[in-house]
């Protein structure tokens, strides 16, 4: 019988640039920060855009500024920008 300490754990690979996969481009944050949306909406879209798109982002803005909620916009937006 062995103990937990016996075990090896798989070597695991690096991962490269990790910062930089959760920086969000200076294109969508410069979208976000000039639309006329809440400034509560525009933290929240600040971290939703790191893993969605310009075209995603966009449409999300149109509807938020049209007086939608964030999650409705976020689905019609799932469901628009293909």
């Amino acid at each position: 019988m062995y103990s937990y300490k016996d075990r090896s754990k798989p070597n695991k690979p690096n991962k490269v640039n990790k910062e930089s996969n959760k920086k969000i481009s200076k294109i969508k944050s410069n979208l976000i920060n000039n639309s006329s949306i809440s400034k509560y909406n525009k933290t929240k879209l600040l971290s939703h855009g790191i893993h969605h798109t310009k075209k995603h982002i966009t449409f999300m803005i149109n509807q938020l500024n049209k007086g939608k909620t964030f999650k409705f916009s976020h689905t019609y937006a799932l469901k628009n920008s293909k």
